[in-house]
């Protein structure tokens, strides 16, 4: 296989990059593509964070109201490190547009459904400090969040640390359906009744 260089820039946030076309001679054919030469950070300024794939799936089964979604999208764009939320809900609510009623209302539901976490703020135990629920996602690095899970562990008295994810919920159980044998056992029985009275 043999290659060539037909292009080189920087693309893609900053990282330096080459095309290339790569001939096979025994062929003819030819392929083009890219390769990274220098591995880029995220540019200054741009902040990241991960969402697991199943924190979205069970995000989608919740069907929250639009309201409540509102503030969830705006929590989600001013999460601090190790999924810590520092806006007040006054502050919230300006920034959405919405009442504050309303944005506690979302607030209460986003707990009820563990997307957040509740807790006394360590500096004002008249307020509570928002977390979000570290299995739908995390920002900060794969260390701290595998401390925070062991953390997590280790309050509920275990010592296993659960996948990620949010277990999924289970639809309400539907009664087995009968056997011909059962119906027919249970007709006899009310049948059987019925000659009694």
């Amino acid at each position: 296989m043999v290659h060539t260089c037909t292009e080189f820039g920087t693309y893609l946030q900053g990282a330096e990059v080459a095309r290339e076309t790569w001939i096979n001679p025994a062929t003819g054919e030819m392929a083009d593509g890219f390769f990274t030469i220098r591995g880029a950070k995220y540019p200054k300024g741009v902040e990241f964070m991960t969402m697991f794939r199943d924190g979205w799936e069970y995000l989608a089964t919740l069907r929250l109201a639009p309201a409540t979604s509102a503030v969830l999208f705006k929590l989600l764009a001013r999460l601090d490190y190790e999924n810590w939320l520092s806006i007040s809900q006054e502050t919230l609510a300006e920034e959405i547009g919405m009442k504050r009623p309303h944005v506690t209302r979302a607030v209460t539901e986003l707990v009820a459904a563990s997307i957040l976490e509740v807790s006394k703020d360590g500096t004002d135990k008249r307020r509570n400090a928002y977390r979000l629920n570290s299995n739908l996602g995390w920002k900060g690095d794969a260390k701290q969040w595998m401390a925070h899970q062991h953390q997590r562990a280790a309050a509920a008295g275990s010592n296993v640390i659960p996948m990620p994810g949010i277990a999924k919920p289970q639809p309400p159980s539907k009664p087995a359906a009968k056997s011909a044998e059962q119906i027919e056992r249970e007709g006899l029985e009310a049948e059987g009744q019925q000659r009694l009275f």
